[in-house]
């Protein structure tokens, strides 16, 4: 079981995150392995923070709306990823040029011990469909019409 978070800044753009090691093409939302004692948003916020260093747990919750969406199938119907949806709100202060946004973590030393991630964008939702894996693109239509709802200009 993994969970993500769909980070939607009020210009409508969404952060797609790169995997090292993975073709170019290849981009993801932040997201991860629930661990045994946590909850599908307690994980998806410490993966955010582990893959982007953006930490919800100190962003003022007045930033952005949060949305649950529904489970998605992935890997042959054998997994499941838990999605959310950290929306900022049109009348948000936050200022991401003061994020630095960084892989704080590494795989394990087993397996090569470099950073999970290795690049960042911010992208239009159209722009992500033809980068996620399928089964993100999937939450897309929905995260457009959150976007709506909540006033926000989508490029």
């Amino acid at each position: 079981i993994a969970a993500g978070i769909f980070i939607v800044k009020k210009d409508g753009k969404l952060l797609v995150c790169h995997p090292t090691n993975h073709s170019a093409n290849f981009w993801s939302i932040p997201k991860g392995k629930v661990e045994e004692g946590e909850s599908h948003h307690e994980a998806a916020i410490r993966e955010t923070y582990e893959e982007t260093n953006i930490n919800f747990i100190d962003i003022n919750n007045s930033h952005y709306n949060i949305h649950s969406l529904d489970p998605v199938n992935y890997g042959h119907k054998k997994k499941m990823i838990y999605p959310f949806v950290y929306l900022e709100t049109h009348d948000s202060q936050l200022s991401w040029d003061s994020i630095e946004i960084k892989c704080n973590s590494n795989v394990a030393i087993e397996r090569g011990g470099f950073p999970e991630m290795d690049a960042y964008r911010w992208v239009t939702l159209e722009e992500a469909r033809l980068m996620l894996h399928d089964t993100q693109v999937k939450c897309i239509d929905r995260i457009i019409e959150l976007v709506k709802e909540n006033s926000v200009v989508i490029d």
